[in-house]
Formats: C-alpha cells, structure tokens, sequence
C-alpha cells in the first residue's frame, strides 16, 4: 500500500509544461540543429571538394600521358621518311630526274 501511495505522489508531482515552455524547448533543439548543420555543412563541402580535386588531378595526369601518346605518334606520322616510304611502295611514286624539279621562291613580306 505504501508503494502504491508513493506512486502516486510521485505521478501527481508531474507538472505539467505549458505551451511556452514546450515552444521554448522547441525552439532551442531546432535551433541547435540548424547551428549543428551550418557548423558541419562547410566541413562536409571540404571533403567532397577535396575526393573532386583528386579525382581531377588523377584524370588530368591520364590526359597528359594520353595526350604526349598522341604527340609522339604525331611525329611519326609526319615522319619524312615515312612519308616517302607509302609514297613509293604504296602510291608508286618515284624520285625526280634533275630536270623535273621547279623551286618556287616566294617574295619576302607576303605569306602564301
């Protein structure tokens, strides 16, 4: 009987929160997360930007290798030797007789 009594003191000793107190608690857990999430959304940014940069900077040493790939089989092709090469086996082409040849000179200060 006793712990019957004190439980219900204990029940009946429960204030109740009026609505001010109820909007102030409100108000400071909102306000606690939103300080919270302005706090950790610049840090957040960082670590994205941070993955981003290196991703770029691992794609940018691709593009460089890729790109003196590209520079090399350029020169290459542009290769005289090459060129003469496909122009004699491929295109049936011959050296020119000393005859046959015409050297054009170009007047200076005008481009063609």
């Amino acid at each position: 009987m006793v712990a019957a009594n004190n439980q219900q003191q204990i029940k009946r000793e429960r204030r109740q929160i009026s609505h001010y107190e109820l909007i102030t608690y409100a108000s400071s857990v909102i306000l606690l997360i939103v300080s919270l999430f302005f706090y950790l959304w610049p840090k957040m940014q960082i670590v994205n930007l941070s993955y981003r940069w290196e991703k770029l900077q691992l794609n940018k040493q691709e593009v460089l290798k890729q790109n003196q790939i590209y520079v090399l089989e350029i020169a290459t092709l542009r290769s005289m030797q090459r060129i003469e090469k496909i122009a004699k086996e491929n295109l049936g082409m011959i050296e020119p007789e000393g005859g046959q040849t015409v050297v054009v000179e170009l007047e200076q200060g005008k481009k063609q």
